[in-house]
């Protein structure tokens, strides 16, 4: 997120959504972005009245609040980040960088407003941007629908070898993801599924969804859930080709949608709403929302019965859509939401709104694993009806031993990467600095990065660019548990690893964004003496 960086001779501002802005402006700028958290929640809010249970409004970037994947609330930070200087008298730049024309116009009125003439706003616009801007207005709908037809037919071509039929009587379905790394290893929820009995087994199916899992491991993937110890039902199974036709006529929808006035600092933000739907940089993840939501109603076609509809929830898209799906074609059954972590502040999307459940795209109770989560879960819908279960994800947290003690010998930190491949960059490079500065003689360090799942190791290699010492390696074992065992620290950013960590006993350093908003994990609740926060 948003150096300051020069241009010739100009100080720049880098407000673009991947850009970076001043260390020194840092906390300044995540004061801004707290504040805006609620006003944002009640322009997503107004956005939303006229759509209420129109699927493919739901299941674009703006109402999603998804700010990993949509540069809105970024925007709309950077507007009252830009006031807040102005009317500070804190704007020392000759320059700001955005990489949004509608962002570019809305500051440049509120400059020419405060009587700011010698600040320019512009957009970027290198060779490499305009290329990437025709690959994801042109060529992304086209490339990802013939990537999911390809998907569909591997993933039928192994429907022989599936022994889940479906029973006769209601069942229980609960979404999932899948790699071709976790295709029979749960990571999303753990021991939850040798706590069934036998009947509730028989019963219960899970709906995967495939992240990270490329077309040439596709078909062993889907061929290994079928004879896996799970009940699975695949979604290509139920869908057809008229289906995925369907999924990729969202953007002639899409055009039709009102877009009704909202405001940041005054300014209308229309234009800049309209200019991320016509956009639609996550492709991907809005025909998988829609194929869900199909998915469902054809289930309901086939005569399958569904008394209980369970959500990994985090509020994305697929969330939505999934929600809704049932509010629609099962009214009849429950729709519970699994929210087997503690969110981050900025992790909007996973902080329910009233509209979100007004128009049914929230499920109807919240599933969390510890009372401490209720009220961050609360935090804008009060009376959000919730429940605590089992942390079934966090089992062997349980059996820790807090006696243990590692080795004098050596000490070994435990890097838990987090889902963004710009910050997994970011901290194992400031590691290597830090590894690098290291003087000889001290004592020995040991380094295991544990990179997120749905981010192969090769491509945080790629992007930095030199090699790893011998005592500082990614690894591949997929049981967090056993690896923190081995541990005496652990370092990470935007992970649910750190409540495990400090739950068992050991120490964690969370590397703060130096060059824009941190996915902090820590609850305030948390004595500062178990853990730092750094930059």
């Amino acid at each position: 997120m948003p150096v300051c960086h020069s241009l010739g001779v100009e100080r720049t501002l880098d407000l673009r959504f991947r850009g970076s802005i001043p260390a020194t402006l840092c906390a300044v700028f995540e004061e801004v972005a707290y504040s805006c958290r609620a006003p944002f929640n009640e322009v997503v809010t107004r956005l939303s009245v006229p759509h209420a249970s129109n699927l493919v409004w739901w299941v674009q970037g703006p109402p999603s609040r998804n700010t990993y994947a949509s540069p809105f609330f970024h925007n709309f930070c950077c507007i009252h980040f830009v006031r807040h200087l102005v009317d500070e008298h804190r704007l020392e730049f000759q320059g700001i960088l955005v990489d949004s024309p509608a962002v570019k116009g809305i500051l440049s009125s509120l400059l020419a407003a405060a009587g700011i003439r010698d600040c320019r706003v512009r957009v970027h616009g290198d060779l490499r941007s305009f290329a990437q801007g025709i690959k994801i207005r042109w060529l992304s709908l086209p490339f990802h629908l013939v990537r999911r037809v390809l998907q569909y037919c591997l993933a039928r071509s192994t429907r022989r070898s599936n022994r889940a039929s479906l029973p006769t009587r209601p069942v229980v379905l609960i979404d999932t993801f899948v790699t071709a790394a976790y295709a029979t290893n749960d990571r999303w929820y753990g021991q939850f599924w040798s706590h069934l009995g036998d009947d509730l087994k028989a019963e219960t199916r899970f709906i995967p969804t495939f992240v990270e899992t490329p077309l040439s491991r596709q078909r062993a993937t889907c061929a290994a859930l079928r004879i896996g110890p799970r009940n699975v039902l695949i979604k290509d199974d139920f869908l057809d080709p008229s289906d995925l036709a369907g999924a990729c006529l969202f953007r002639r929808q899409v055009r039709a949608l009102a877009v009704p006035r909202v405001e940041a600092c005054g300014f209308d933000l229309s234009a800049l709403v309209r200019e991320e739907l016509e956009t639609s940089r996550d492709v991907r993840t809005i025909m998988e929302s829609i194929l869900t939501y199909r998915f469902v109603g054809r289930l309901r076609q086939r005569g399958v019965r569904v008394r209980l509809a369970i959500d990994w929830f985090e509020g994305q898209a697929i969330d939505k859509a999934w929600n809704l799906a049932f509010r629609d074609h099962y009214p009849e059954a429950k729709r519970i939401g699994y929210r087997a972590f503690e969110s981050f502040p900025f992790y909007l999307c996973s902080y329910p709104i009233p509209i979100e459940r007004a128009s049914g795209v929230l499920p109807d109770v919240m599933a969390v694993q510890g009372t401490g989560t209720i009220a961050t879960v609360r935090e804008f819908l009060p009376e959000l009806d919730v429940i605590v279960i089992p942390s079934f994800k966090a089992q062997y947290v349980w059996e820790v031993d807090l006696a243990r003690r590692m080795p004098a010998s050596v000490f070994t930190v435990l890097v838990a990467l987090p889902i963004s491949i710009d910050s997994g960059v970011r901290i194992v490079a400031k590691l290597l600095d830090i590894h690098d500065a290291v003087p000889p003689g001290w004592r020995p360090v040991r380094y295991v990065i544990k990179p997120h799942p749905t981010v192969p190791a090769e491509r945080i290699t790629r992007r930095l660019g030199r090699g790893m010492p011998g005592d500082m390696a990614f690894t591949s074992e997929s049981s967090f548990g056993r690896l923190l065992s081995e541990s005496n620290l652990l370092v990470t950013e935007a992970s649910s690893t750190c409540l495990e960590a400090l739950a068992s006993g050991v120490p964690v350093i969370i590397i703060g964004n130096e060059t824009g908003l941190t996915y902090d994990p820590v609850p305030a609740a948390i004595p500062p003496a178990m853990f730092r926060r750094v930059r």
